[in-house]
């Protein structure tokens, strides 16, 4: 009976860090995107503001889409969803962890 607890403890242990490394870093990757095609956008307004072939449309479109704020995804602004949370967010759980376990043995 105890074994299958533990086994069932484990189960949903593994479970959630795997949804929370597989959340984390899907939505840091959001902000990266971002920043690549903002540079992207950059170098096209550069290339197009040299040439007069183009019409000032495209250029205020693109000069639009460069001033959008990079977005971070968070949990009701508690907690950003960044590469560095997974470090705070284990060392947490280790040091909880060690510190029920050694509550145990006193």
């Amino acid at each position: 009976m105890k074994s299958a607890m533990f086994m069932e403890l484990y189960v949903f242990a593994l479970t959630g860090a795997v949804l929370l490394i597989s959340l984390t870093l899907c939505c840091s990757r959001i902000p990266e995107s971002m920043i690549k095609i903002k540079s992207t956008i950059a170098a096209l307004i550069d290339k197009y503001q040299v040439s007069d072939l183009t019409s000032g449309r495209e250029i205020r479109m693109l000069e639009r889409m460069e001033k959008k704020e990079i977005i971070y995804l968070s949990a009701c602004d508690m907690v950003y969803f960044r590469k560095d949370f997974l470090m705070s967010a284990f060392g947490t759980f280790l040091t909880y962890g060690l510190l029920i376990e050694n509550m145990k043995k006193v």
